[in-house]
């Protein structure tokens, strides 16, 4: 944690769409954003169909600029039997997603390396998945 470059994001472990995310630039505003999150953990834990609160975990991390994409997949009995690439939109001031680009951009070789790591981490995790 010592080892963490502002600006910083926080979020909760589970979830999807930026929901529960801020930002934080400095000390103060990433008090700010844990004090926020754990106000909001009992609205997070009915999205999310979560029971208890140590279920609901707190993610800090870097913030990283650039290009977000989505691979999207259909895993059974630990195979890919489809798989997506997708741009992810600019998001709002608010990290709230605004859209996809589907197929995406992205050149041909930069989809199949992003498949090719979605292969390996599925071989990883085999049946786990």
């Amino acid at each position: 944690a010592n080892d963490l470059k502002l600006p910083l994001m926080v979020k909760p472990s589970l979830g999807a769409g930026k929901y529960f995310l801020c930002g934080a630039a400095n000390l103060q505003e990433l008090a700010r954003g844990v004090q926020a999150f754990y106000a909001n953990l009992p609205s997070f834990m009915g999205k999310w169909g979560i029971e208890t609160a140590d279920e609901a975990r707190i993610v800090i991390e870097e913030f990283v600029t650039g290009s977000e994409v989505d691979v999207d997949a259909v895993i059974q009995d630990g195979k890919v039997l489809f798989a997506a690439v997708s741009d992810n939109k600019p998001p709002l001031h608010n990290f709230m997603e605004t859209g996809c680009l589907c197929p995406s951009a992205l050149p041909c070789e930069d989809q199949a390396k992003l498949l090719q790591l979605l292969e390996n981490v599925v071989s990883m995790y085999g049946d786990g998945l």
